[in-house]
């Protein structure tokens, strides 16, 4: 769940979900605004049978979700399908990814598209993420931290918890009753 590091007299502590759901989050927004999106391709595509508001609502959004790396497309009468997904992404469930999509298709007459778009990657990022008490191999430790320490302003994940706290020597000193 914390990937445990020591940096001179300061020790860290690493969500090791929120730090890997918030590299994602920034790569996925990062691909969708520059339009340089990768996907992968799907060995078998999906397919998802909607009712017509459901489908009204994701065919005017087909820009939106090819932007972001999927290919996304009307396949017959109220049923789409999506032959490529974003990289980071090949890991999700499209089942659930769906499902939060239109989870609340009546309430988003209402909500900016970009507001919905960011909540969705938000989403997406999070499901796709190592979730905490996986064990990772070193080199994913590895890749959590270089990404963290090159990127400093990667405090918080997409839902605004920390990724990282310090512990200074002295407060585990005094934790220890070294120090008074």
């Amino acid at each position: 769940t914390f990937i445990i590091v020591e940096i001179e007299d300061e020790l860290y502590l690493i969500d090791q979900h929120a730090a890997h759901e918030r590299i994602i989050y920034d790569k996925l927004l990062n691909s969708y605004k520059n339009k340089n999106t990768v996907s992968q391709p799907m060995l078998i595509p999906y397919y998802r049978n909607l009712n017509p508001m459901e489908f009204n609502y994701i065919s005017e959004n087909f820009s939106i979700l090819n932007d972001l790396g999927f290919e996304i497309e009307e396949y017959g009468e109220n049923v789409v399908r999506v032959l490529s997904v974003p990289v980071e992404l090949t890991e999700i469930s499209l089942n659930k990814f769906f499902d939060d999509i239109l989870k609340n298709v009546f309430s988003y007459k209402k909500t900016e598209k970009a507001d919905i778009l960011k909540d969705k990657i938000m989403q997406a990022a999070c499901k796709a993420a190592v979730k905490g008490g996986d064990k990772l191999a070193d080199e994913e430790v590895k890749y959590l931290i270089k990404e963290i320490s090159i990127n400093k302003r990667i405090l918080y994940c997409p839902h605004g918890r920390p990724i990282i706290v310090n512990i200074t020597k002295e407060e585990l000193e005094k934790k220890f009753k070294r120090l008074v």
